[in-house]
């Protein structure tokens, strides 16, 4: 009885924790927005990611894109500033669908193709086709995004499909919990796709959808 109090109550926490979160991203984007950055419809971004608040007008992120925790998007470089006694600017345009890995770290002038997926830790200093996979510092392509996902596929055939109701529940009991570790020891598992209320993973509580607002222009 004790322990499902227990469990109740942190629940109730993460909720409340949740909720405020949302509401401190909402305005952190707005106040951009306000200065002139474009963000599209149903675009996820955590509350950790940072952006060149200076020339944040130059950035536009289109339609669906998500991105991991801890980000970074750059719109200006003062590295010449040695050499030419100027800094370099540029615009960043990220297109529609695109999945944007944890840490990543986008420099100025470059465009992300609409469909690209960016893995986690990459950089990227240079413009990347649409629809591809990308890796690396720098980010280069490593197959379409297409191909990538057809691979992850053919890793997880055969494999346990789970929910993210499953895999909650699964976490609440050691008993679970330690099959849930032997499951995954014999290879990935898929977890079906959430709807809008999204995940919240633990480094990044939160990662909630952009509220719906004008598309990217």
């Amino acid at each position: 009885m004790r322990r499902s109090l227990t469990t109740m109550s942190l629940d109730w926490l993460a909720t409340v924790e949740n909720r405020l979160a949302m509401m401190r991203a909402r305005l952190k984007w707005a106040r951009w927005q306000r200065l002139g950055m474009r963000i599209g419809r149903d675009v996820r971004l955590p509350l950790s990611t940072s952006v060149d608040s200076s020339y944040c007008y130059l950035i536009t992120i289109g339609d669906r894109c998500h991105f991991g925790p801890q980000c970074l998007i750059l719109a200006h470089d003062g590295q010449m500033d040695e050499f030419l006694d100027a800094g370099r600017v540029g615009r960043v345009v990220i297109g529609d669908g695109c999945r944007i890995g944890a840490r990543c770290v986008i420099l100025c002038n470059v465009e992300i193709g609409a469909g690209s997926i960016v893995e986690a830790g990459s950089v990227v200093s240079t413009s990347l086709p649409a629809g591809s996979y990308c890796a690396g510092s720098p980010a280069r392509v490593v197959c379409s995004a297409a191909e990538y996902a057809q691979k992850i596929a053919q890793e997880a055939s055969g494999r346990p499909r789970y929910t993210t109701e499953t895999i909650a529940e699964s976490l609440r009991r050691p008993e679970t919990r330690k099959a849930l570790r032997e499951e995954l020891a014999r290879g990935i598992i898929l977890v079906d796709k959430v709807d809008s209320a999204g995940i919240a993973p633990g480094d990044d509580q939160a990662l909630k959808p952009w509220p719906r607002s004008g598309p990217a222009r």
